[in-house]
């Protein structure tokens, strides 16, 4: 499901659907696993890993809700140990810088901040960084995640107590802190990890009709449902769903395609069910073979050219890991990347310092943490540099983590996605699209701050504008009506609570149409709306192209 989704972004914002030609079979999404191969091939002789934290200038007691750094970097393909051990994971987290919005004074102490006014604005930044290193204290792999944001503060802050005066601020920190490490957690399981990782898989099951239920069919996409939440281990996970798959085989002897349309429909279901059961399982021959005779029996071909994508996508990746573990085996040292060592020199918690707005010296600006994903399906972390600035002028310009400055030029075509501040975004040819939500039946796009596109199905795109506070017009629209008439005909409960003033419409931005969007999808769309958004996050849509 969420590399079909992906598929339908690239595929320039277009779903990708087809006409179901019999109604007997329905898709049905299962909680399935898929083994995750790690970017980074490790020698077999590394096996146990260990992992120490570092705060830098934080003060231990206002910043006791960090929650246990050490604790929360899990490995599942390695053993912890708490010496001696393969691998070792250093955290780094602090280095605060902490200012005053629009405001020329340096801000050395949180006294500097008694007797600021109500809301007043306050900004920060702070770093987060891990080491991967070897029993030699070699380093292997070295990342710092960069976060910044604002917040106003509840009201005055001349407080007696320095602990209670700083509460807001050590709250908002902290919960950057936590984000970051939880950040490094995934990035590192993402680099050295190998496991069966979670994710929603597609099956088929035959619709029940009124004389029949096909309780078969539907116990053979249980049976796999059940042996993919219990069994880990790739013997016992064969072993668990030989039921199903032996089931779809007797059935596909028992059909004749071409006598029947209710046939071709279930000889359709065993093929693809097969094909996707044997991707799961890396056996990608017999994945392909089974994709061949469904691509034969011409039934539903867009889902079947899917499934391809995803075995050619697996296998490339398989190979690719077994090609770097046996360069690894053979020359453990290609393993290590030239990289300094971290700068854990600890500072004062308040030794701020000026921010200033338009120096290239302001990181929090001038430079933003990131990845692309590139028309090869490479991957590049590193930072954007002025990325809303640039954008305007058809500039994406981006310095990868250890690298020179790269710069790419409208149309972008050399960019697949990029993503930035927690948001995804698709490049094409007319640049910069935010893409808000996908599913089959409802894609939804921000092209500029006020303009949003939706699809329903096989109809033709709609424009929808935003409030803008900028456009006078914008407080005496009635932005019921423009939303309702947007979704007229495609469903009506909806559309109904939309007249009636359910959605706070005269906001900016696109964030009050998340409510309608869940709304929409939940009642007549997909109705896997949870599902659908995981598929847009930056570390799915990452490990989906990488």
């Amino acid at each position: 499901m969420r590399n079909k989704l992906l598929v339908i972004i690239v595929a320039s914002m277009c779903l990708l659907s087809n006409y179901i030609q019999a109604q007997k079979v329905k898709s049905q999404t299962v909680n399935g696993t898929s083994i995750h191969y790690p970017i980074v091939a490790l020698p077999a002789s590394m096996k146990t890993y260990t992992v120490k934290s570092n705060r830098m200038g934080l003060d231990s007691i206002e910043f006791n809700r960090v929650k246990s750094p050490a604790e929360r970097i899990l490995l599942e393909g390695f053993s912890r140990v708490a010496s001696n051990a393969d691998l070792m994971i250093r955290l780094h987290y602090g280095n605060l810088k902490l200012y005053q919005f629009a405001s020329p004074t340096v801000i050395k102490s949180i006294d500097d901040l008694k007797g600021a006014s109500f809301n007043t604005i306050i900004e920060y930044t702070i770093e987060v960084t891990f080491e991967v290193l070897d029993s030699r204290n070699v380093v292997i792999q070295k990342e710092t995640y960069l976060s910044g944001s604002s917040f106003k503060t509840g009201g005055t802050t001349d407080i007696p107590r320095r602990q209670a005066k700083a509460t807001e601020v050590v709250g908002a920190v902290t919960t950057a802190i936590n984000e970051g490490i939880e950040a490094c957690n995934v990035r590192i399981k993402d680099l050295f990890d190998t496991y069966r990782e979670k994710h929603p898989l597609e099956f088929y099951a035959v619709k029940p009709s009124k004389t029949e239920t096909y309780d078969d069919y539907a116990t053979a996409v249980k049976t796999l449902e059940g042996a993919f939440a219990q069994s880990s281990d790739g013997a016992a996970l064969v072993k668990a769903i030989e039921p199903s798959l032996e089931f779809w085989k007797k059935k596909m002897t028992t059909l004749n395609p071409s006598a029947h349309e209710d046939e071709k429909s279930y000889y359709f279901l065993c093929t693809y069910n097969l094909a996707a059961a044997y991707c799961y399982l890396d056996d990608f021959d017999k994945s392909v073979a089974y994709l061949d005779k469904a691509k034969a029996n011409d039934y539903k071909p867009g889902y079947v050219g899917l499934l391809r994508n995803e075995v050619t996508k697996r296998k490339k990746m398989k190979d690719q890991y077994l090609a770097d573990k046996a360069k690894v085996e053979s020359n453990p040292e290609s393993i290590y990347l030239k990289s300094e060592s971290a700068n854990t020199t600890p500072s004062s918690v308040f030794d701020l310092g000026k921010k200033t707005s338009t120096t290239a010296t302001t990181e929090s600006n001038y430079l933003e943490q990131g990845f692309l994903i590139l028309s090869t399906g490479d991957t590049t972390f590193g930072k954007f540099v002025e990325f809303d600035v640039n954008l305007n002028k058809g500039l994406v310009s981006f310095v990868p983590n250890g690298g020179t400055r790269r710069d790419f030029h409208a149309p972008y075509a050399a960019v697949r996605f990029a993503s930035i501040r927690g948001e995804v975004y698709s490049f094409g040819k007319n640049g910069k699209t935010r893409v808000v939500y996908a599913s089959e039946q409802l894609v939804v796009l921000s092209t500029s701050p006020t303009d949003v596109w939706f699809k329903f199905g096989n109809r033709e795109p709609v424009l929808y504008k935003t409030f803008d506070s900028n456009d006078g017009a914008s407080f005496v629209t009635n932005y019921k009506k423009k939303l309702a008439e947007v979704i007229k005909g495609t469903c009506a409960t909806v559309e109904e609570k939309v007249l009636k003033g359910t959605y706070d419409l005269k906001k900016e931005g696109v964030q009050p149409l998340e409510p309608f969007i869940r709304d929409y999808e939940n009642e007549c769309g997909s109705k896997r709306y949870e599902e659908n958004r995981l598929a847009l996050d930056p570390v799915t849509v990452r490990k989906t192209y990488r």
